[in-house]
């Protein structure tokens, strides 16, 4: 393997001198979305791009649940590993001396001894919720937060010059806090792409050259004239939105009283089936309902993902349209029709940045 010629950082972890280094390069949690896999949080290359060349500020998100758990726990989980391993485990700062922009905040690093060498070996702590760690227990390296975070990891084995590394599942929900510990060896090869493509992405900030778009992730925003359909449509669409929010709160008053007045003929007709007065008929029955979903869970309790998805159907695609702004609408149905639907003029937006 090749040696990287790294350095210690001596900034505290959460300080502003530690927010201005991040935003200097790319770091471990910055991995996974460079390398395609931004889906996970809905973040995207362009996103990331956009916030390395200041262009958008990064979302704060200290008061997110998963967040704030993790910071809480984190020196819990690095204590529990201490003892577990019998040795310190120091948070710390790594950055490649010869191309500073690749940097990792160690959640840890420890000694262990590797064919009588000490080697310092790095130490990464999640702490996901319920439905996620029950998912790194059943499906260990095929889970989803393994194989997203595995990314960030062998960034970290290779700005260390590590063999392998830890990465610790931690929940304490439940009657017990439970942990999920991996040892990952170091994969050349994917050390090897995951340095291109950091690499690659840090030439894209400099040069201010925006990344491919992800279709999936990324919202486009057409800033051009348009046609006259579109306008006409739009505010024909406005109009039948406004109708049927109206529609619908007549249905839903109408409703409330059927079930006023249902209710008065169930207490006149109570004890009896079947109960007929004049032209109203009253007619009890019962239905049962399966909870398959708690069925399942409970008695077929290692059905995995990949049994049930051989019995699950093709799902069907649906395309929601709405009105962002009625003013604008009402001013596209007054303006020039002679229009073109798509120009040049391209403004691409992340979906945060829409509302």
């Amino acid at each position: 393997m090749g040696i990287i010629k790294t350095r210690q950082v001596e900034f505290s972890q959460g300080s502003a001198e530690w927010l201005q280094w991040r935003e200097t390069g790319q770091g471990g949690s910055d991995v996974p979305i460079i390398m395609g896999q931004g889906r996970k949080f809905k973040k995207s290359r362009f996103c990331l791009w956009l916030e390395k060349t200041g262009q958008r500020k990064p979302l704060d998100i200290s008061n997110l649940p998963h967040v704030r758990r993790g910071v809480r726990l984190e020196p819990v989980v690095r204590e529990i590993l201490a003892r577990h391993f019998g040795t310190n485990i120091t948070p710390i700062l790594v950055e490649d001396a010869s191309n500073p922009h690749r940097k990792v905040s160690l959640d840890g690093i420890m000694v262990q001894y590797v064919n009588g060498d000490a080697v310092d070996i790095p130490v990464e702590i999640k702490c996901p919720g319920a439905k996620g760690f029950a998912d790194v227990v059943t499906n260990t390296t095929m889970s989803e937060d393994y194989i997203y975070y595995n990314l960030q990891v062998q960034y970290q084995i290779a700005l260390t010059n590590a063999p392998f590394a830890y990465l610790a599942f931690y929940n304490e929900c439940g009657d017990k806090p439970r942990l999920k510990l991996f040892k990952v060896l170091r994969d050349q090869d994917l050390i090897d792409s995951i340095l291109t493509e950091v690499d690659e992405f840090q030439s894209l900030v400099d040069n201010l050259l925006a990344p491919k778009l992800d279709p999936e992730l990324d919202v486009i925003k057409i800033d051009t004239e348009l046609s006259a359909q579109w306008k006409a449509d739009s505010l024909r669409l406005y109009e039948l939105r406004q109708e049927e929010a109206e529609l619908k709160a007549k249905l839903d008053a109408i409703k409330s009283e059927l079930v006023e007045i249902n209710g008065r003929f169930d207490t006149a007709t109570y004890g009896h089936k079947k109960f007929q007065a004049g032209n109203v008929v009253v007619t009890r029955s019962q239905r049962i309902t399966t909870d398959y979903k708690s069925l399942i869970a409970n008695e077929v309790p290692n059905l995995d993902e990949a049994t049930i998805a051989k019995y699950r159907k093709s799902g069907t695609s649906s395309v929601s349209v709405k009105i962002v702004d009625k003013k604008q609408a009402e001013s596209d149905a007054d303006q020039d029709l002679l229009s073109i639907l798509y120009g040049n003029n391209l403004v691409t937006l992340s979906p945060s940045q829409v509302n």
